[in-house]
């Protein structure tokens, strides 16, 4: 099971390196502008997948509200090897307010809203966001990016 996970991280991280090597057009490629359905579906599959695959650490970005950086991040103690990290529960975090579920969390801080967000994957791409970004390619990141100045 070690050497599968360490293989997917492996792979995960060349196809990051591959995509900012050759994706010049877009320098960055980890930011995403996405509605409110599309957050919420992003965090619920990224959870699924970590629980699916019994993943310690789930999803980790940021999301810009109101020109504010927030950080945002899920861990799954549930699924450590250590007995003490266990106990703790899965925990999610809204920078370091820490929640006990995924609905808890956006109960309190991710209302539903209007238009369009910026989020920063942290870690690597996502296909779903990529196939979002693709099919509304009317969203210019770049120039919202720039707007917020944000770096």
């Amino acid at each position: 099971m070690g050497i599968v996970l360490g293989i997917i991280w492996l792979i995960a991280i060349v196809i990051s390196c591959v995509v900012l090597i050759y994706n010049k057009k877009n320098p960055y490629p980890f930011f995403y502008l996405v509605d409110y359905e599309t957050l919420i579906q992003y965090m619920k599959k990224e959870e699924e997948f970590a629980f699916t695959n019994q993943l310690e650490a789930g999803f980790h970005y940021y999301l810009y509200q109101n020109n504010n950086k927030i950080e945002i991040q899920a861990w799954y103690n549930v699924f450590s090897k250590f007995e003490s990290e266990k106990i703790k529960g899965n925990i999610y975090y809204w920078d370091k307010e820490e929640f006990d579920s995924l609905n808890n969390l956006i109960e309190s801080h991710i209302k539903p809203f209007d238009g369009y967000i910026l989020i920063e994957l942290i870690d690597a791409d996502d296909v779903m966001l990529n196939k979002f970004k693709e099919n509304h390619k009317e969203l210019d990141v770049v120039s919202y990016v720039e707007k917020l100045n944000v770096k």
